[in-house]
């Protein structure tokens, strides 16, 4: 039998009403003079008191739906996890099978590529030799000098086809020496989109040094104002 999970929404119809006039107050203020900065900023403090009070509207609805969310994927990770396990198993099994057969494969074409290659070879060095007997040093040179092309062989690699089963190859970069990739870009500007700024990091360093000296090229410290309002006891 399965389970129902019911989560309330609350009533924000009429939220929604007063709050749509509200972008139209703000549309129509002008903050020219003191006293109207003052009303602007009176009117900052209603808007964050309707924010906390529709937070507050839906934190008990949030944290219901949360903890639903966080049942039905318990439950789904509990009866996928096994699946998964055994799957990640048989395909290491057959993924390694197909690599073995892959170099057997391999390995039989280089055998019967060599064994092509010594065969023309020793039929070069078999007509080079009549050449010399018949006096004629500038066949038996060629012979002797020409490259022995290399035949190109291909096994087919014994692995099973099943229908609705396919490989799939994906490719991904590997960094394996970021300074090495950092002087690279330095030296061809072109490649400047291979690398993001470490913006994170920069922040961080922005909020320690201010409006100190920046040791950083290329880099600057810019800063966005914006309005607290504290919660009314």
């Amino acid at each position: 039998m399965t389970d129902s999970i019911i989560i309330p929404m609350p009533d924000g119809d009429e939220l929604s009403k007063t709050n749509t006039a509200l972008i139209q107050r703000a549309d129509a203020m002008t903050v020219t003079t003191v006293a109207e900065h003052a009303g602007c900023l009176e009117f900052i403090k209603t808007l964050a008191g309707a924010e906390r009070a529709i937070t507050a509207l839906f934190k008990d609805p949030k944290k219901a739906a949360s903890d639903a969310h966080k049942s039905v994927c318990g439950a789904e990770k509990k009866l996928l996890d096994p699946v998964s396990q055994a799957r990640q198993i048989a395909t290491g099994k057959a993924t390694r099978f197909e690599t073995d057969q892959r170099i057997e494969a391999e390995r039989k074409a280089a055998e019967l590529r060599e064994q092509i290659r010594k065969q023309e070879e020793d039929k070069r060095l078999k007509e080079a030799m009549k050449a010399e007997k018949a006096g004629d040093q500038a066949k038996m040179e060629e012979l002797l000098e020409k490259p022995i092309p290399q035949p190109i062989i291909q096994m087919p690699v014994a692995v099973a086809k099943v229908d609705g089963i396919s490989t799939l190859v994906t490719w991904r970069a590997e960094v394996t020496d970021l300074y090495e990739l950092v002087c690279h870009i330095a030296k061809h500007p072109e490649d400047i989109d291979l690398v993001e700024a470490n913006m994170p990091n920069l922040n961080r360093l922005a909020k320690m040094k201010k409006d100190g000296a920046w040791p950083l090229p290329g880099v600057r410290a810019a800063k966005t104002e914006s309005k607290m309002v504290r919660a009314q006891v």
